[in-house]
């Protein structure tokens, strides 16, 4: 397996990728700017996830997808929606963090997943 991009807008956290994994593309684009045609360009069959913590934990203010940093997934779950299926990765891995599994932006993505034909 090869990962053919990974996004982060934390320069922290880039500088750290780009340290241990210099050979991995690594990209401070906000996903939430991510069109259909990065997932053409990118065409990964398996999208590794991993939801903000804190607009769902219980030490957060729990705001869910009202929380600006939720933002990321949300644009996410609309391309998922919308690509077309040449574009949608076969399989997707998805950090469940405290709290997102009772939220709503879950609901919609297990939701669009399921329309989508993932089981």
């Amino acid at each position: 397996h090869r990962v053919v991009q990974a996004f982060d807008v934390d320069d922290s956290a880039v500088r750290t990728y780009r340290h241990n994994l210099p050979r991995t593309p690594v990209s401070t684009k906000n996903i939430v700017s991510l069109q259909q045609a990065d997932l053409q360009r990118l065409a990964a069959d398996c999208w590794l996830l991993s939801p903000p913590c804190q607009p769902h934990t219980r030490q957060g203010l729990q705001l869910a997808e009202s929380d600006g940093r939720a933002a990321a997934l949300a644009r996410l779950v609309d391309l998922l929606e919308a690509a077309d299926p040449p574009l949608l990765p076969s399989s997707l891995l998805l950090e469940n963090v405290v709290g997102f599994e009772s939220s709503s932006t879950r609901t919609r993505l297990r939701a669009v997943l399921l329309g989508r034909g993932y089981s």
